[in-house]
């Protein structure tokens, strides 16, 4: 009886070996396959190695990647809903942005200005600052 098993031990162990010998073939296999699918992606003058890549650079999803690459969209990923250039941002934010006159002082808006002189913007508004 001791022999049968001894025998049946050293038959799975065989298989095993096979088994694992298989399995490293196919993820080498699947590696190559991987990589030569992977199309260099360029996003604002950026080349990133592939689509995956370019997604956790931006903080995006790869489907936002895939999406935008289909659209030919791909220098608006990662700058927000409804800018379709990337200075878009920043010229929505210039126009945004209020010019504030305070005691003789001219702040490019409440960030600017309410750091500068430690106030807060209500109390500002109280002690006469324009806002254009």
């Amino acid at each position: 009886m001791d022999d049968n098993k001894d025998q049946v031990i050293e038959s799975l162990a065989k298989e095993n070996e096979f088994l694992r010998a298989e399995l490293k073939k196919f993820k080498e296999a699947h590696e190559k396959i991987g990589k030569s699918k992977q199309k260099p992606v360029v996003v604002r003058g950026v080349t990133y190695e592939s689509a995956k890549a370019v997604a956790d650079a931006l903080g995006v999803s790869i489907n936002t990647v895939k999406s935008a690459k289909r659209r030919k969209a791909l220098d608006t990923i990662g700058l927000g809903l409804g800018y379709k250039t990337p200075n878009a941002k920043l010229k929505f934010a210039e126009k945004k942005r209020k010019t504030i006159s305070f005691e003789g002082c001219v702040f490019h808006g409440w960030a600017e200005a309410t750091h500068i002189t430690g106030l807060s913007r209500s109390v500002m508004l109280r002690q006469g600052a324009v806002v254009s």
